[in-house]
């Protein structure tokens, strides 16, 4: 490689790790942590109130995951995942390929710095992470490409997903935070509480 083309491929990445915040994200950021406000105090009041979906709609490469990435940064640098009884206001996986239920359960039990069997009934893994959220004080569940949560599933998969989600957010966690190229994952999710600008 020529030293030329070295340095535009240094430019070109150092460029590429650059967040260049567009119009939308002030209002996004203050949105997001007004709904971590509300759910800390509201849990602090002894209510538990029905969670909410966040969502970030765009095209490919167009900054949703680094907007989304940005936004749940510092409540992730504060989490020591190395620490077993750590708070971890704030989690985030991305969505498996083909998601189903279980599948969701094990990546979100392994954000959480826990093991998972994937031999385990989808059940327990779903009462385990209910467990693992509240040991964690988990407010927010963050979940990059949520396209595939509905995406290649049956419909009676989707509703598996879509359920699991409900059930976390009655009482467990306050958002659920996707990022997705499609609005086609919101009519999958039409009976969640959405947050829209």
């Amino acid at each position: 490689m020529t030293d030329r083309r070295e340095a535009i491929e240094r430019l070109v990445a150092k460029l590429e790790a650059q967040f260049f915040e567009r119009e939308f994200y002030p209002v996004l950021e203050e949105e997001f942590s007004a709904m971590l406000a509300k759910r800390r105090m509201s849990l602090e009041s002894g209510q538990r109130p029905e969670g909410r979906v966040l969502a970030i709609i765009g095209g490919s490469g167009s900054g949703k995951t680094t907007a989304s990435d940005r936004l749940v940064a510092p409540y992730l640098q504060a989490a020591q995942h190395s620490i077993e009884d750590a708070s971890m206001s704030v989690i985030q996986f991305n969505s498996p390929n083909k998601a189903t239920g279980k599948d969701v359960a094990i990546e979100a039990i392994a954000a959480l710095g826990y093991p998972a069997s994937p031999t385990r009934s989808e059940g327990s893994l779903r009462t385990l992470l209910r467990s693992h959220l509240t040991q964690r004080g988990t407010l927010v569940v963050h979940i990059d490409e949520a396209q595939d949560l509905v995406r290649f599933q049956t419909q009676n998969e989707r509703e598996r997903v879509v359920k699991l989600l409900k059930s976390l957010m009655v009482d467990k966690i306050g958002c659920v935070l996707i990022s997705c190229w499609s609005a086609f994952v919101l009519p999958e999710m039409a009976n969640i509480p959405l947050w829209s600008q």
